[in-house]
């Protein structure tokens, strides 16, 4: 068995999760990645745990309000990627850069 590498979480960082409700969808380190995403550009796809897929998908719903005209959510889309960079380095290269 491999130990997981515990992520120290700032109170911002845990506020995001909290604002969200990411933790609804379980462990970010899970090894188990079952969800499937794909990056809408370059048709990559990717596979994800549970929280890091919901993740994901928050980072593709604030890009879409910001690409329909609400400016205001560019403060919470860069948290949220950052967030999925920070769990899920493959994922964020793959998906959101």
């Amino acid at each position: 068995m491999t130990a997981t590498k515990v992520k120290k979480l700032t109170k911002g960082e845990e506020n995001l999760i909290e604002k969200f409700k990411l933790r609804d969808y379980g462990d970010p380190l899970s090894p188990e990645k079952t969800e499937l995403r794909y990056n809408p550009v370059s048709g990559v796809s990717c596979s994800l745990n549970p929280f890091c897929a919901n993740l994901y998908d928050q980072v593709s719903a604030q890009y879409a309000k910001y690409e329909r005209g609400d400016y205001s959510v560019v403060h919470w889309y860069d948290r949220l990627k950052y967030l999925l960079l920070k769990f899920d380095v493959d994922a964020y290269m793959e998906l959101v850069d």
